[in-house]
């Protein structure tokens, strides 16, 4: 882990002449540094849009204000969490995590308001446990969280999910993609979720959803430009 109490620079600049700037970096941080600076096969910075930093344990995008590392580090466990416990059909795991959150889900499904026993009813209902792991069969992959400051003791992200399956009838394929949006609350010095969405306009790339869930899932289309 990047030791906090070093200053820890690394700014990725846009533009052509791309640069990288490097203060007091050990060997463990450069080990991260060199993971988000990628070069292409001349040794120049790759360039991209907006400022990316992990800057004294802060980590930001360029948007919004940054988060502490240890937070963004908490959140990020949450999230995985979640997938970890989807794939395993704990229902009652994943009701606890959003506890004290406001769930909005597809369609009449409606929102859950800091009700666990009804979002893991409604999970339970809803997706094809197999009797002979007593999963899922799915991998929920979570990637690309974005996480910004939302006031004190306060965060909002986005991140993609993927979720791949395969059973013995049903070849190994992506089922479903799209985004989640969270708040996270932190309480005592421990984040929470505090909102999830999960509605039919967070998930337009629809695949083969008949190995996965137990009921019909038609996402209303989108109108207009």
């Amino acid at each position: 882990m990047v030791p906090y109490g070093r200053k820890v620079v690394l700014s990725i600049l846009t533009g052509a002449a791309g640069i990288g700037r490097w203060e007091g970096i050990d060997s463990r941080a450069q080990g991260v540094a060199a993971a988000i600076a990628a070069r292409d096969a001349h040794g120049n910075m790759l360039s991209g849009e907006g400022t990316w930093g992990l800057v004294a344990g802060h980590v930001g995008c360029g948007e919004g204000k940054d988060v502490e590392f240890p937070d963004y580090l908490q959140i990020t466990n949450l999230l995985h969490q979640y997938a970890h416990l989807m794939d395993q059909a704990d229902f009652d795991g994943v009701g606890r995590l959003f506890a004290h959150a406001d769930v909005y889900m597809p369609g009449e499904a409606g929102i859950f308001r800091k009700d666990a026993l009804g979002v893991a009813s409604l999970f339970r209902r809803w997706n094809r446990v197999y009797a002979d792991t007593g999963t899922l069969r799915t991998r929920h992959i979570t990637t690309n969280l974005i996480l910004e400051d939302d006031g004190p003791d306060r965060a909002r992200g986005r991140c993609y999910v993927l979720v791949v399956q395969a059973t013995p009838d049903f070849p190994l394929q992506p089922v479903i993609a799209g985004t989640y949006e969270d708040r996270f609350e932190r309480v005592e010095g421990v984040w929470r979720f505090s909102e999830r969405r999960e509605e039919f306009k967070n998930f337009e790339l629809v695949g083969d959803l008949s190995a996965h869930l137990a009921i019909d899932y038609k996402p209303t289309p989108r109108t207009g430009g």
